[in-house]
C-alpha cells in the first residue's frame, strides 16, 4: 500500500474531525478594526484558568474535593497544589472534616510521576483517618518524596486508633445485604469484622441465593485491602449460594488470608492440632492455621541439633518425625492437615538470597509472550550452600469473567505439573538453579518455585518484576503463550489505525469551557 496515500488519508481525517490544529494558507483580506473594537474584543474574551505546571506537585485522592478541587484524584487540579517553603518541601493546610482518606501526590499535573507510601513512585496510597474535623497540613519532601502530615491533637487521636485496634471491614456486594448504605465502601463499618483473637476475625450474616464478590479493606479506605489469596490489592473474591444460607467470613491479619464457612471450617481451640517433642514444655502448644488452608503453624525458639516432634490433631492417629535444626533461633512448625505432613521451617533459606527477575534474560528466555511450542528456560539464585532441592511448578490457568474484574486467571483451578531444578552454577554466595518446560497450548500461564520441598518464591505482587518468599500461596508469575497460528494480517503491517474514544468527547465539566460564545471566522 502506499505509504504517501495513507499520510494522505491520514491527514484528511484528522482535519475532518478536527483533530490537527493547522493554519489556513488561503489569501484572506487584512481585517481592520479599530483600537476600541479590540480593546473591546481582549475585554470580552474569558481569562484562562492557570494550569499546572510541570514542577508543580498536587496533592491527590479522596480529600481533593473537601480542600477545594472540582473532583477527587485529579492530578491538573490547581486548587491542591503544594507551595515551596524554599527548604526543599512542599507544603498545602487545608480543612478536613471526620473521616478516612487516601492520597498520594503527583508532579506535573499527570499520572506519570507520582508517589505513595514511603515516597516511592508508583506505590499505594497513604491512609488518614481523622476521628474530627482537623485543619491538616501536609508536606512533601523534594529530596526523599516522602508524605507526612500533622494536625493538632495528632498523637492523642493515634493513641485512641490504636486501642480501638485496626478496622477491619468486609468490603464488595455483601455489605447492603447487611444493612450498608452501599455496596464497596471500606469506610461503612456496618460490615466491621470482629476480632476472635490471634489475629483471626470473623464477620457473620444471612445472604440470599446469588453470586457475590468482596474483599477485605483496612481501616476505612483502600489504602490497604487484600483480595484472593491474601493477596495485597487483589482480585475480588467470589461466593456463589445456591439457596438462603448463613455465612462466616474469616480474615487473618497476618497471612491476610481469607475464607468462609461455604468452603473451610474454622476449628476452635479444642479441636486445633498440638505440637510436643523432645525440646520440652511449649508456652501455648497449640498450632493456628494462620493461612485459613489448612496448614497449622507453631513458631518456638530451639537450639541447633536433632529433635523427635509429635503432632497430635484431635480425632487423629499422632505424627511423630526426627527434625535436624541447622542453627539456632526460631523454628516455625507447619502440620499439613490434607497431606498428614510435618515441614519445619529454621530460616536455613537465606531470604535475601533468593531471585528472580522475570524481565531479565539472565532468568527467563525468552522474557517476553511466547509461541505454544517455544521452550521457555527459567533461572532461580538462592543463597549457597541452603537449598538441597528445588522445583519450578506450572500452571495453566483457568480464565474466570466477570470475576468483580474484567477477567481473572485462576491458577489453582487450571492444571499444574512439576519440573525439577538443577543447581547449574554457583555464583559468589549465590546457587543458580535452572529448568526449562515447553508450553504446548496457548493460554495464560503462571509459574512459581518451591525449595526443599518447604518455601514457595513466587511474584511478590508489587510493580516491577521480583518475588517474595512464602510457606505457601504465593502469586505466580505470568506468562502468555499465544497460538502458534497467529499471523498478524497483512493489511494491519502498514496500516495507520486510529482510536476514538467517544466520551471525550462528551462534556463533563463546564467550569472548564474557554470558548467565547461568540467566537466567529471573519
Amino acid at each position: 500500500m502506499d505509504r504517501k496515500k495513507i499520510l494522505s488519508r491520514a491527514i484528511g481525517m484528522s482535519l475532518t474531525f478536527g483533530l490537527l490544529a493547522v493554519p489556513f494558507a488561503t489569501s484572506m483580506p487584512d481585517v481592520v478594526c479599530s483600537a476600541a473594537e479590540a480593546a473591546a474584543v481582549q475585554e470580552s474574551a474569558p481569562i484562562k484558568a492557570a494550569a499546572v505546571q510541570k514542577t508543580d506537585v498536587v496533592l491527590v485522592g479522596s480529600l481533593q474535593d473537601e480542600l477545594g478541587a472540582a473532583k477527587e484524584w485529579d492530578p491538573a487540579d490547581t486548587k491542591t497544589i503544594m507551595k515551596s517553603d524554599g527548604a526543599g518541601h512542599h507544603v498545602l493546610t487545608g480543612h478536613l472534616p471526620k473521616g478516612n482518606y487516601d492520597f498520594k501526590v503527583v508532579v506535573g499535573g499527570s499520572w506519570d510521576v507520582n508517589y505513595g507510601a514511603n515516597g516511592e513512585a508508583n506505590d499505594k496510597n497513604i491512609a488518614l483517618r481523622l476521628l474530627k474535623d482537623h485543619d491538616v497540613t501536609f508536606t512533601y519532601d523534594d529530596a526523599t518524596h516522602a508524605v507526612t502530615y500533622d494536625y493538632a491533637g495528632k498523637d492523642a487521636e493515634e493513641k485512641a486508633l490504636a486501642a480501638e485496634g485496626r478496622s477491619i471491614v468486609l468490603t464488595g456486594t455483601v455489605q447492603s445485604k447487611a444493612g450498608a448504605a452501599k455496596d464497596w465502601d471500606p469506610s461503612d463499618t456496618t460490615t466491621r469484622m470482629k476480632a476472635i483473637g490471634h489475629d483471626f476475625y470473623s464477620y457473620k450474616m444471612k445472604l440470599p441465593a446469588g453470586t457475590y464478590y468482596y474483599k477485605i479493606s483496612v481501616n476505612g479506605s483502600w489504602a490497604e485491602n487484600y483480595g484472593l489469596g491474601g493477596n495485597f490489592d487483589g482480585a475480588n473474591v467470589q461466593l456463589t449460594l445456591p439457596k438462603v444460607q448463613e455465612v462466616t467470613f474469616y480474615y487473618n491479619d497476618k497471612s491476610h488470608h481469607i475464607a468462609d464457612s461455604t468452603s473451610y471450617t474454622f476449628r476452635a481451640d479444642k479441636d486445633l492440632p498440638v505440637l510436643s517433642g523432645s525440646f520440652g514444655a511449649v508456652d501455648d502448644p497449640l498450632m493456628r492455621d494462620q493461612m485459613l488452608d489448612n496448614l497449622f503453624q507453631k513458631t518456638i525458639p530451639l537450639q541447633k541439633g536433632d529433635y523427635t516432634v509429635t503432632v497430635k490433631m484431635p480425632g487423629e492417629d499422632a505424627l511423630t518425625q526426627q527434625v535436624n535444626v541447622a542453627k539456632d533461633g526460631d523454628v516455625t512448625f507447619y502440620y499439613d492437615s490434607k497431606a498428614k505432613r510435618l515441614i519445619a521451617d529454621d530460616g536455613r533459606i537465606r531470604e535475601d538470597k533468593v531471585y528472580h527477575d522475570s524481565w531479565s534474560t539472565n532468568y527467563r528466555v525468552p522474557f517476553e509472550a511466547v509461541k505454544e511450542g517455544t521452550p521457555v528456560k527459567l533461572s532461580l539464585a538462592t543463597g549457597k550452600g541452603d537449598v538441597t532441592s528445588a522445583k519450578l511448578v506450572v500452571y495453566k490457568a483457568k480464565i474466570t469473567a466477570n470475576g468483580g474484574d474484567e477477567y481473572n486467571p485462576d491458577y489453582t483451578a487450571g492444571t499444574v505439573t512439576s519440573y525439577p531444578m538443577t543447581k547449574a552454577s554457583t555464583s559468589g554466595d549465590q546457587d543458580i538453579w535452572t529448568a526449562s518446560f515447553t508450553p504446548t497450548s496457548y493460554g495464560l500461564y503462571g509459574y512459581k518455585f518451591v525449595l526443599n520441598d518447604t518455601k514457595e518464591y513466587g511474584d511478590d505482587a508489587k510493580p516491577g518484576s521480583t518475588g517474595e518468599l512464602k510457606m505457601r500461596g504465593v502469586k505466580p508469575y505470568q506468562l502468555t503463550v499465544y497460538s502458534k497460528d497467529y499471523k498478524t494480517p497483512d493489511w494491519a503491517k502498514d496500516a495507520v489505525c486510529y482510536q476514538i474514544f467517544p466520551d471525550r468527547f462528551f462534556n463533563g465539566d463546564k467550569s472548564n469551557d474557554n470558548a467565547r460564545a461568540n467566537a466567529h471566522v471573519r
